[in-house]
């Protein structure tokens, strides 16, 4: 190297690479930042399958260049389709869009009403309390399989 050059530089700062692990918690937090623009923007959210988290990640992670290419591919396999969707209409607000690995291409669908319905009866059974759970069930009119009666 030229002196002029080497006195240029004021640390060498050595980066350990990101580990597949490390590379999911990125994804994870970048598919949050999306779903939580989904919700404020279209009222709508994402959800992926394993099948789906594994392609993104092979997709957009690699030892090399870690998750440098993560964001783009985030963009190219699933916001492109969830526009195109978008501006069709084929979400509605409150639609939970699920995102699938089929045939080694990324594919969205919504989710049918009564499982997304559960499904948000089933996240708030383990973040509320009964009470709240049960207002859940009775707003989207759905039973409780243990129903219990007094006499």
């Amino acid at each position: 190297m030229l002196p002029e050059l080497i006195n240029r530089i004021d640390k060498v700062i050595v980066f350990k690479a990101l580990t597949t692990k490390e590379a999911k918690k990125v994804l994870q937090l970048q598919l949050k930042e999306l779903n939580d623009r989904l919700i404020r923007d279209h009222l709508i959210s994402i959800q992926l399958t394993n099948k789906a988290i594994k392609y993104m990640l092979k997709e957009g992670y690699d030892a090399a260049s870690g998750v440098r290419t993560l964001r783009r591919a985030i963009q190219d396999e699933l916001e492109d389709q969830i526009v195109d969707g978008v501006v069709r209409g084929d979400f509605k607000p409150h639609d939970v869009v699920i995102a699938d690995l089929e045939k080694k291409k990324i594919t969205i669908a919504v989710k049918p009403k009564k499982q997304a319905v559960e499904s948000s009866v089933k996240q708030a059974s383990s973040k509320q309390s009964i009470v709240q759970k049960n207002q859940l069930n009775k707003k989207h009119g759905l039973l409780s399989a243990r129903k219990s009666h007094s006499i």
